[in-house]
């Protein structure tokens, strides 16, 4: 998958927002969240992390019918796509994910077609042990 950037004004960021796809992609997001929250309680094979996943994929294969690519921004109140925050107003810091991916410095993601196949077990597992060896060190003080 060739890699992909955010920038902070993208090209189409001009263009009218279609609010169906604002809320395309919110519900992509809150699907992706939910499998990776799964999987960080689940193990691989469990069906509650497996229906996740599946619901996870499902969305994002209906998303690329809508869109070329997913280009999301991280701010410490969460996920931003073309400027304008995913969170519903009065859930701002609700989302552990990109509250994660913030505060390990991640300040951009860009999801494009395909990412539902090999890529979300990967980035999911790759999360879940992340998560998993920063709960065991020991805290500083």
């Amino acid at each position: 998958m060739a890699p992909a950037t955010l920038t902070p004004n993208p090209p189409d960021a001009g263009e009218p927002l279609a609010a169906d796809a604002l809320v395309r992609v919110r519900d992509v997001m809150r699907l992706l969240d939910r499998a990776v929250r799964n999987r960080q309680l689940y193990p691989a094979d469990h069906s509650v992390f497996m229906t996740a996943r599946t619901a996870a994929k499902a969305g994002l294969a209906a998303a690329w019918g809508e869109l070329a690519s997913i280009a999301l921004g991280l701010s410490d109140q969460g996920w931003l796509w073309r400027g304008t925050p995913l969170a519903p107003d009065g859930e701002r810091g609700r989302d552990p994910l990109a509250w994660a991916l913030y505060r390990d410095g991640v300040r951009e993601v860009v999801l494009l077609p395909g990412f539902e196949g090999v890529e979300l077990d990967r980035k999911s597992t790759r999360l879940n042990s992340s998560h998993v060896a920063l709960s065991r060190m020991p805290s500083s003080a």
